[in-house]
């Protein structure tokens, strides 16, 4: 739904914009690259005392959460979604955020 899209996007650029604000975005593809490093980045961007930090216990999986979990692949959007679809949502993307989030078109 295109709407929806469009909607995100907007929700997006407002992030981006916000003054005042210190936003981190962070994309999926760093947490699977690398999600200690990616975690260390968030702890340290928040300023967080890692001496209260168990980074074991928060990396652990809970058998009592359902994680609702996909099969999380990074490009999986690239075979589920028609060429079509793809270049219509790529042509809404602002054209900085490819190379900001080091996204393909």
């Amino acid at each position: 739904d295109m709407a929806e899209f469009r909607s995100i996007i907007a929700w997006l650029r407002g992030w981006e914009q916000a003054s005042g604000l210190r936003v981190l975005f962070t994309t999926y593809e760093q947490f699977r690259e690398n999600k200690e490093k990616l975690f260390d980045e968030l702890v340290s961007f928040y300023g967080a005392d890692t001496r209260h930090i168990d980074k074991q216990a928060a990396f652990a999986h809970n058998d009592k959460i359902d994680y609702h979990l996909r099969r999380g692949e990074t490009e999986e959007w690239r075979r589920v979604l028609s060429s079509q679809t793809v270049d219509t949502l790529n042509r809404s993307i602002p054209g900085h955020w490819f190379s900001k989030f080091g996204w393909k078109a």
